[in-house]
């Protein structure tokens, strides 16, 4: 037998009694196995050989089944995946999925299927909508309810063909999961059920024959159109639900729907989330989080004292009113995140909230998106996001926010020397980020900060910023990216702790990137970008051993120093300004044996411009050759060479040539001579 064969598909669930069998899947060419199997996939073919007698699992696939469906009275688990045929259903059958398959099923006089737990039949594919029968009306499926009594979890989806009445399953009396996609029509509830996902029905009418639904802990209707009314009779009969999420399209509706009032009877309801709902939002006790999206509140109600269940509040785009959210924030003793967010499409200009935050006194995360107004440090605050903000002022009533971990400010107009104040107080910040992007300035802001006075940061991310910037010993990684930095200043002995440098389009005419640089005994990364316009200048550039990626693109390179043998393993330099005298140092870094990633192009000599008469690309990955490395070059040295497989052509002509042993003299008698130092590094 082959190894083909042999190779086990373990994806389904055979019975544990038939774990000692043996699983094989047949390839389309493969061998076939002589031994029984427990598990079996077919794949676009089937052969009479094939010995299904003690087959516990079967997946077919691209194929028609109407022989091998033949002998699946033991199987349990059985999948169809774009199989067409017939097949009776088996008293020993447990699970059955069907995708994209026109297959008739069938259970001969309605016997009972009583192993029959879970049915997942999917038609997704606008190919098999027209044929396949099972998809199209549910009838062959009636037959295989009407046996399975025992049923728990079914799953129909229609989401890539015409929507279609669900089945009948009033008779279905011990069903927990159910998840529809595509349908319209009436939907039963039995009373046994758990958990319902509704995905882009319309027209759907909940019915339910029971007085209430003990068991049903989740629902979920997501872009669909129901009855209002059937809906609320279902929310008064679910009085132990936990999770309700009703979402809205604006395909379906021009107004927003309005908010069942029988969502302040749910006493144990405690995940929410609206999403296009129109009306009041009440408050249960026993609320844990609530995520309200392009709703229209008129008025948040709660009629308890407080809400010491409530851990998060998210909303996203909502019309409400300012005092009954303020009431709701200071009942909610223990929220640890509240999150609020106006998109300008939605909202003509931005929310101005005066936010009771300082009463939040287990508040963990706070993030702000396009709210004018105070800011309120609450001590317990560990993280700090704000966007297109308009602060008028950063409070806070404290001396210390010892807890206070990560500040995020993106295009934040704000009173400076409050900001100052509060960075004072944060010293246990690890992330500090500042970006302005030009938001709401067309200036860069002047840098107010003494980094130094952070000693725990770590991180520090700073877009659009001029001044002085301070690495305090604690710091592992800066970026900086269209900043004017007047010096790079640092107080400590070493930087132990620095790992990366990233410098995006940063303007800097002093030497003191240099001191940085020799303090970082222990950098990895190191990145310089300059932009389309302007190269960035790096007059001096230690190059610690302990560096493994460099990358200088569009830099205007003045002095290169190696402090030891270099280490590099990620070496890219593009379009890089170099004077003449520094070509050997570069040569030398660029032959380092430890490098594994290599580009290499545009390299200049002086302002970077050379003779066109003279120069024209050549292409240097003939020249090098090592094993394991990838290595793309293009540097100025002469004429344009290109290399297929192991063989040179010069360009335009089909014909190899043969290459000159040693490019230094090439490139000698190119008259080339500045270039003849890298050159020689390079073929080394």
């Amino acid at each position: 037998m082959t190894d083909g064969a042999r190779a086990a598909d373990r994806s389904g669930d055979a019975a544990p009694e038939s774990q000692s069998l043996m699983t094989t899947t047949i390839p389309a060419a493969a061998e076939l196995p002589d031994p029984p199997v427990a598990h079996l996939s077919l794949d676009g073919r089937w052969d009479a050989a094939v010995r299904l007698d003690a087959l516990t699992s079967l997946a077919l696939a691209d194929m028609d089944g109407t022989e091998p469906l033949r002998y699946v009275g033991n199987v349990r688990d059985l999948r169809l995946e774009r199989v067409s045929g017939k097949m009776d259903v088996g008293p020993a059958l447990a699970r059955l999925t069907i995708v994209d398959s026109p297959i008739m099923c069938r259970n001969p006089q309605g016997r009972d299927l009583p192993n029959l737990t879970e049915v997942i039949i999917s038609c997704t594919s606008k190919e098999f909508s027209e044929p396949c029968e099972l998809a199209s009306n549910w009838q062959p499926l009636l037959n295989i309810l009407q046996g399975a009594k025992q049923l728990k979890n079914m799953t129909l989806n229609r989401s890539g063909t015409p929507y279609a009445s669900a089945p009948d399953m009033s008779g279905l009396r011990q069903l927990e999961m159910l998840a529809l996609n595509g349908i319209t029509g009436s939907v039963y509830f039995p009373p046994s059920l758990r958990s319902v996902t509704l995905t882009d029905c319309i027209d759907s009418i909940f019915q339910c024959d029971a007085d209430s639904l003990p068991d049903l802990r989740y629902i979920c209707l997501d872009l669909i159109k129901y009855d209002q009314l059937s809906l609320d009779i279902i929310l008064e009969r679910t009085h132990a639900l936990q999770s309700l999420t009703l979402k809205y399209s604006g395909s379906l509706y021009d107004a927003y729907k309005m908010c069942p009032p029988q969502i302040s009877r749910l006493k144990q309801l405690e995940t929410l989330a609206l999403d296009g709902i129109e009306g009041d939002i009440c408050f249960s006790p026993s609320l844990r989080s609530i995520t309200l999206t392009k709703c229209t509140v008129n008025n948040f109600q709660c009629s308890v004292k407080s809400l010491p269940d409530l851990r998060e509040i998210f909303l996203d785009d909502v019309y409400c009113d300012q005092p009954s959210l303020n009431k709701i924030l200071g009942k909610a003793d223990r929220l640890r995140s509240l999150k609020m967010k106006y998109n300008e499409s939605v909202v003509p200009s931005n929310k101005v909230h005066s936010l009771y935050t300082s009463r939040l006194k287990q508040l963990e995360t706070l993030a702000l998106d396009g709210i004018e107004g105070d800011i309120c440090f609450p001590p317990s605050l560990r993280s700090i996001t704000l966007t297109k903000c308009t602060v008028n002022n950063f409070q806070c009533s404290v001396k210390s926010l010892p807890d206070l971990r990560e500040i995020f400010l993106d295009d934040v107009y704000c009173d400076q020397p409050s900001l100052n104040k509060i960075l004072g107080r944060a010293n246990g910040l690890r992330k500090l980020t500042l970006k302005y992007n030009r938001y709401f300035q067309s200036i860069y802001k002047v840098w107010p900060v003494q980094i130094s006075r952070l000693t725990q940061l770590e991180t520090l991310v700073l877009d659009g910023i001029e001044g002085d910037i301070c690495f305090s010993p604690s710091l592992q990684s800066i970026t900086l990216t269209k900043c004017t930095v007047n010096n790079f200043q640092c107080d400590a002995d070493s930087l132990p702790e620095l790992r990366e440098i990233v410098l995006e389009g940063v303007t800097n005419e002093s030497t003191s990137l240099a001191r940085v640089m020799q303090l970082a005994h222990g950098l990895e990364r190191f990145i310089v970008r300059g932009t389309a316009e302007n190269c960035t200048a790096v007059l001096e550039l230690y190059l610690q051993p302990s560096v493994m990626m460099l990358e200088l693109d569009r830099v205007r390179l003045e002095r290169l120093v190696l402090v030891g043998a270099p280490c590099v393993e990620r070496l890219r330099l593009r379009n890089i300004c170099i004077p003449p005298d520094q070509l050997p140092v570069l040569a030398r870094l660029v032959r380092v044996r430890t490098v594994m990633y290599l580009k290499v192009s545009c390299i200049g000599v002086g302002s970077g411009q050379q003779d066109a008469a003279s120069l024209q690309q050549f292409a240097l990955p003939a020249f090098i050759r090592r094993h394991g490395v990838d290595i793309e070059l293009a540097v100025r040295v002469g004429q344009q060479y290109v290399q297929r497989g192991s063989m040179v052509y010069q360009e335009g002509d089909s014909q190899p040539v043969a290459l000159p042993t040693r490019l230094a003299a090439f490139v000698y008698r190119q008259k080339i001579e500045p270039l003849v130092v890298l050159c020689g590094a390079l073929v080394e």
